[in-house]
């Protein structure tokens, strides 16, 4: 999929309905300038999940009630 979209970054989540979370995965491609991983980790605590990762890949976990406030923000690191 980031190879068709002609982005940068992708991002996949999914619900997670038993444990009221989302399980949110983010890839970048090689013209990726930006470190995923301490972006997403600095948002992923924030809003009270956690995560793991290094520069073009990282998996979190976001309370269910903040993905959007975690797109959001994330969006905005990446401009």
């Amino acid at each position: 999929v980031l190879g068709l979209s002609g982005k940068d970054v992708g991002v996949a989540y999914k619900e997670r309905v038993d444990h009221g979370i989302y399980a949110v995965s983010v890839r970048g491609s090689r013209e990726c300038k930006v470190h995923l991983g301490k972006i997403v980790n600095v948002l992923a605590t924030e809003l009270g999940g956690s995560g793991g990762g290094h520069d073009k890949a990282y998996g979190a976990v976001i309370p269910k009630p903040k993905i959007n406030k975690f797109l959001k923000e994330f969006n905005k690191k990446l401009n």
